[in-house]
């Protein structure tokens, strides 16, 4: 088992950025059970002194994950639980494959569906699933054919060592397969074509090539989702609006500004609603909620201009204003919307502008009566890329606040970096040394 934890470093640029470093990599002889998971992660904090500053825990969505957050909370009190976790909602549906969840959620789609919806939806993708079918029957040859098939192709295309498999387990294997397929379909046409290869049951024909073309553009956005996601260390708050980018291109049928072909628009149809099961995760983690809110460019902006129900827009407050009331001091105003604005005097003086320097203290005074989370949500959104140095930058004017929002904004969005060190010290750890 391998554990990390994250906090700001300053880069060259003068900014922060997330920096990770190793906790400890420890064997874990019994079950992956979620109790022994949730020991060894318990016991690996304690050894830290940390125990008590656990804020979440970023994994992956396997179920003992999800068991040993469950059982955390029973080990170290302070710890929320399953709330604290911020799911990877784009885990597993970033490369047009599907692992079990995913194949789980496609299949739960398509048992929503009348008889007749299913039959014309399969009607609509045949020609999808028939180029799926050839690219991945082709690619496999060559694999399986090295003494024959394979010199053949490489005595065609020397540089070109072997085209991309499908591989279900391997993200965005899919898009590599169909953008090789696309890129060279004048050589792969010649050599389906011909007879001595022995493929040309699987020649392609112009409505299956039209299907890889808009496959390939319809799964480049999540080619690049990915590559974003494992290069940039992205925030929790990104994540709803990659979702959100996501989930509109899938909705509207439109890739880079153009819109697809119709079999295309069906099989994203279908897309879109397997993938809302993943977002729909995002309601069970306060962290996607507090990240939103604690973001200087977007606060409850982003959710009005979405026209996100508002009661889930209210509750996304509370959650902040109790993860808030740890951080926040003795001494700090109640939240000035338990107030009533201050009563005018009751004898005005005669001066108008002694009047109108007398408003102006009271509500200045009456400003100053808010808390700080308040204050915040209050003044205006301002543009940034990094929450996380604008926190930084402004912790003087929100002391306590920013404790939470660095603390947020530190979390990471994804398990990329864990599970890098996990690979890591496998090679330095291997189960063959003693």
């Amino acid at each position: 088992m391998s554990v990390i934890t994250s906090w700001p470093r300053k880069q060259a640029d003068g900014k922060e950025d997330l920096f990770t470093t190793l906790l400890d990599f420890v064997e874990l002889p019994a079950s992956h059970s979620g109790e022994n998971m949730a020991s060894a992660v318990a016991e690996i904090l304690k050894s830290y002194g940390i125990e008590d500053k656990l804020l979440s825990i970023t994994c992956n969505n396997a179920s003992a994950n999800t068991a040993m957050l469950a059982e955390l909370p029973k080990l170290l009190p302070n710890f929320p639980g399953l709330k604290a976790h911020p799911f990877e909602v784009c885990k597993g549906t970033a490369d047009g494959n599907t692992d079990h969840d995913n194949e789980d959620g496609f299949a739960e789609v398509l048992n929503t569906m009348s008889d007749t919806e299913r039959q014309e939806w399969g009607d609509a993708v045949k020609p999808i699933r028939s180029a799926l079918y050839k690219c991945r029957k082709i690619a496999f040859k060559f694999i399986n054919s090295s003494t024959l098939l394979l010199p053949r192709w490489r005595a065609l295309l020397p540089d070109i060592l072997i085209l991309p498999w499908d591989v279900s387990t391997r993200w965005n294997s899919t898009y590599d397969m169909l953008n090789a397929f696309q890129s060279m379909r004048p050589q792969v046409t010649q050599f389906v074509d011909s007879n001595s290869n022995g493929l040309a049951e699987f020649q392609v024909g112009e409505e299956e090539w039209e299907s890889i073309n808009g496959l390939t553009a319809a799964l480049k956005l999540l080619k690049d989702a990915t590559i974003w996601f494992l290069g940039n260390s992205p925030t929790v708050a990104q994540v709803i609006l990659a979702m959100d980018a996501i989930d509109e291109a899938l909705a509207t049928g439109m890739v880079d500004s153009e819109e697809v072909s119709d079999p295309i628009k069906h099989a994203l149809a279908i897309g879109k609603q397997t993938i809302n099961k993943y977002y729909a995760l995002s309601d069970d983690s306060n962290i996607y909620r507090m990240a939103m809110v604690l973001h200087p460019q977007h606060k409850l902006h982003y959710f009005e201009q979405a026209h996100w129900d508002q009661a889930w827009i209210d509750e996304s407050i509370d959650i902040t204003r109790a993860a808030y009331a740890p951080f926040k001091p003795p001494d700090d105003h109640a939240t000035f919307m338990a107030q009533s604005p201050p009563s005018p005097s009751s004898s005005p003086p005669t001066n108008s502008f002694i009047s109108l320097m007398s408003k102006q203290s009271q509500l200045a005074s009456f400003a100053s009566d808010r808390d700080e989370l308040d204050r915040y949500l209050m003044d205006s959104c301002v543009p940034t890329e990094n929450p996380l140095h604008w926190w930084l930058m402004n912790h003087k004017v929100y002391p306590n606040l920013a404790k939470l929002a660095v603390s947020v904004h530190t979390i990471p969005a994804t398990s990329v970096a864990v599970e890098r060190s996990f690979s890591q010290g496998r090679i330095l750890i291997s189960h063959l040394r003693n």
